[in-house]
């Protein structure tokens, strides 16, 4: 509903189905991690740019979206459970997981 997509962040937009764990606030918290959901980010509706690697060039975030993790059409894989099985998240930012 907000124009800058800010919204994306809030809790309620990822009560849907089984996405609701995409971005639970409290894994975003991080200082230096904030720039992981700028609003100019998710400014297309089909959340294509979400691949493209110019996005993720920052310090050492690159790892967050690696090609080979995302490459169905339809993003489902984005969150697979066998990779989000810690129940603080806080592995979303580790490199080791990628």
């Amino acid at each position: 509903d907000e124009a800058d997509n800010s919204h994306l962040l809030k809790p309620a937009v990822w009560e849907q189905a089984d996405n609701s764990h995409l971005l639970k606030p409290a894994v975003w918290d991080e200082a230096d991690n904030s720039h992981l959901l700028k609003p100019a980010i998710w400014d297309e509706a089909d959340n294509s740019h979400l691949l493209k690697p110019a996005v993720w060039e920052q310090a050492d975030n690159s790892h967050v979206l690696k090609p080979a993790v995302w490459d169905e059409a339809d993003n489902s894989r984005l969150l697979k459970p066998a990779i989000w099985d810690e129940a603080d998240n806080s592995h979303l930012l580790k490199p080791a997981v990628w």
